[in-house]
């Protein structure tokens, strides 16, 4: 898959109110790391720049070398050099106003990072550093809203603040990644913690590994732990590329397409990669505690755990199906089939009603189902021309369902076990909108990611009449 010239918001998800530390960690980062990383990563550079560095130092030691009147003729361009610098300098001081000074002519000025370090600068507004330091400082009614960012082969998690009292939306801090990031789950478990407590973030990428990041650390370059295939190694992979193996390894064999954690069983952690192999993770123990291959059904595009029944997982794959899985004893438990030629994009619990499902496919159908009658479905209905491309159920309005797709607009829908009625539907020029969550904090509250404009944007329901009467 080419991503080079690919911008798209590929996931997001919120972060409840409360989990994230009040004043985040900074890792502090020392000059020769900072060199290294502006430099592809110092002892990972090519050759080719390892011997241009060694040519230019012995280009520099045979020009200090002593020959003959080397050392005056040497001492002479010194101060030639000066010279010239001093009528640059000067040619600086004549030239008068903003326009002057603006573009090209004030590239290299600023020599230093923090302008408390230039001699040069006297006059310090100490309000920009409150400013900052106000930003940086996470509030117990801020939320914090992470999306998987691919720019143009560059590839980042996005760490924003979004606080609803002040309408505030800017981004806090984020991380470079070195593969596509293709999905996210936040959870709340950390085991190397002393209460088990964390802010952590599952990245399922297209290498087919799983990064875990902690988004209480700012500056991080590297994540926590990486969940890989026993026997996988460590080696780096190369920028952007997608990994696939014989299958012989224990775990994914290529693209993390899906992932969910446990909520009643915090060690747990769920994977699906695009070759249809699911992964059951140990968090205490960093590695696969169950592998199930269901390559049979086809790349498992989205999944999620039971609202209830804490070993049922739902699985929605490229292949068609959608399965109830018991992972105690790798069961199908019941199996739903849309056919070879539709791809289940995503599968939702109804956490008002946990014996039924939303599926949403590439043909832009939303499907509603019951675990009791498998085979079946007991609603369906056209959602957006060009596939659903995203779905979410509101926390705390019963029956209130947000769904985006490949025509670019956001539908609202009122659920229920006997209809699934359009309430309301908008434009939002993002381009197709691949991502959407709700706030897990305010049932009114969305955050869609599309691959236009400015990719993200937060959406109040509460704005739209049809909304507000159809759920008062």
């Amino acid at each position: 898959i080419q991503m080079e010239n690919v911008v798209l918001i590929s996931d997001l998800v919120f972060i409840k109110r409360g989990v994230a530390k009040t004043t985040p960690d900074k890792v502090e980062i020392d000059e020769q790391q900072l060199k290294d990383l502006l430099h592809g990563g110092g002892s990972d550079a090519s050759d080719d720049e390892e011997e241009a560095r060694e040519f230019k130092d012995d280009e520099m030691e045979e020009s200090m070398e002593p020959v003959g009147d080397g050392v005056k003729a040497a001492d002479e361009e010194i101060e030639d050099e000066e010279e010239a610098l001093k009528e640059l300098m000067k040619e600086y001081e004549k030239e008068e106003g903003e326009e002057q000074m603006s573009g090209p002519k004030m590239k290299g000025i600023a020599m230093y990072a923090n302008p408390k370090d230039d001699p040069y600068i006297t006059n310090h507004d100490d309000s920009d550093e409150e400013d900052e330091k106000d930003d940086f400082i996470i509030r117990p009614d801020d939320n914090l809203i992470v999306a998987a960012k691919v720019d143009q082969g560059q590839y980042s998690l996005e760490v924003r603040v979004y606080n609803e009292a002040g309408d505030d939306f800017y981004v806090h801090h984020d991380y470079l990644l070195e593969a596509p990031p293709l999905c996210l789950e936040p959870f709340y478990y950390d085991p190397g913690s002393e209460n088990k407590q964390g802010n952590l973030l599952a990245v399922g990428t297209m290498s087919g590994s799983l990064e875990v990041w902690d988004l209480d650390i700012v500056n991080s370059v590297d994540p926590v732990i990486i969940l890989e295939a026993e026997g996988a190694g460590k080696k780096k992979k190369k920028k952007g590329g997608r990994k696939k193996r014989d299958g012989s390894a224990q775990g994914h064999i290529d693209a993390v397409l899906s992932c969910r954690w446990n909520h009643q069983m915090p060690h747990v952690m769920a994977s699906g990669d695009a070759a249809g192999i699911l992964v059951l993770w140990d968090i205490d123990e960093a590695k696969p505690a169950t592998v199930i291959d269901a390559r049979a059904q086809g790349g498992i595009q989205s999944m999620g755990w039971h609202p209830v029944e804490q070993s049922v997982l739902l699985t929605g794959s490229m292949g068609g199906f959608v399965d109830a899985r018991d992972c105690r004893s790798d069961k199908i438990a019941a199996q739903w089939n849309l056919g070879a030629e539709v791809q289940v994009e995503k599968v939702v619990w109804d956490h008002f009603s946990p014996f039924h499902a939303i599926v949403a496919s590439d043909d832009g159908m939303l499907r509603y189902l019951d675990m009791r009658n498998p085979g079946s479905f007991i609603l369906e209905g056209m959602a957006h021309e060009g596939g659903v491309e995203a779905i979410g159920m509101s926390c705390a309005k019963k029956g209130l369902v947000a769904t985006g797709g490949a025509d670019g607009t956001l539908a609202l829908w009122s659920l229920s076990s006997s209809s699934l009625t359009e309430v309301h539907r908008t434009p939002l020029s993002l381009g197709t909108i691949h991502s959407l969550a709700f706030s897990p904090n305010s049932p009114l509250i969305l955050c869609v990611g599309g691959d236009k404009e400015d990719l993200t944007r937060i959406v109040d329901l509460s704005k739209y009449e049809q909304v507000v009467t159809a759920f008062p």
